[in-house]
């Protein structure tokens, strides 16, 4: 039984029970969620970007909201921390949605190559975007979608340019 307070995340006509990870935090008023999961759920869902069959490969989701909404299309995160992982999953399992475990990889695993679309939360470090995205370079097919967001403060010029080589 979770004893902790709920945390709803509610967007688009959805609503979804996403808490942060460990559930025993001192501080149950940090949201698991942030305006970067919003506007990459609001950008496809918009734009229609996914359908049944597309795979999605979620960077950097960092408390399982975007694998949450994401759910019915199986996909691949991939996160270098434990503590994400088991958020994504708590979620999950809390939200009664299913997702492979299979698909929980780290930056060091390899990537799938049959992926449609790709979701990457901006990292503050700007040498493990540039790994991530050397990576992505090499497995994804011509024409996928790379859409990326981040705080605004993490943004510089050289972020952009790292997408732009």
């Amino acid at each position: 039984m979770n004893s902790t307070p709920p945390c709803l995340f509610t967007l688009l006509d959805r609503t979804l029970e996403l808490h942060r990870w460990p559930l025993d935090q001192k501080n149950r008023t940090l949201q698991a969620w942030d305006s970067s999961d919003e506007y990459l759920i609001n950008h496809v869902e918009e734009a229609n970007l996914v359908n049944p069959n597309s795979r999605i490969l979620l960077i950097n989701d960092s408390f399982g909201a975007l694998s949450c909404w994401f759910a019915g299309h199986n996909p691949v995160s991939v996160v270098d921390s434990f503590i994400a992982h088991q958020a994504a999953l708590h979620n999950i399992e809390n939200n009664g949605l299913t997702i492979s475990k299979a698909q929980q990889l780290g930056s060091m695993d390899d990537l799938p190559n049959d992926i449609d679309l790709v979701l990457l939360k901006l990292p503050k470090n700007n040498g493990y975007l540039e790994f991530m995205l050397g990576q992505l370079s090499q497995c994804l097919k011509p024409g996928t979608q790379i859409i990326a967001a981040g705080k605004t403060t993490d943004i510089h010029n050289s972020t952009s340019a790292l997408f732009e080589r």
